[in-house]
């Protein structure tokens, strides 16, 4: 049994994926900014090395894909629930 870290390797902030989902979406999210809360990371990025060597692994979706294959996912699965 292997464990996988499955990224892109480039880090994305908070708001650049808020971005990206409502250039995807179309529609504005009500966000609030609040400073950064005691105990988090300021930085979280996978490290991607042993799933591209044991798996042959590499990005092939920008964040903005990433996004659509989601929401299509979940339009799909979701009613099965």
């Amino acid at each position: 049994f292997h464990d996988f870290n499955l990224g892109s390797e480039k880090g994305f902030s908070v708001r650049e994926v808020i971005c990206a989902f409502q250039r995807v979406t179309g529609s504005d999210l009500s966000v609030k900014i609040s400073p950064r809360r005691e105990g988090d990371p300021p930085v979280l990025i996978a490290d991607s090395a042993k799933a591209k060597e044991k798996l042959n692994y590499r990005v092939t979706y920008s964040l903005e894909n990433s996004i659509r294959h989601t929401l299509n996912w979940f339009a799909i699965h979701a009613s099965k629930r």
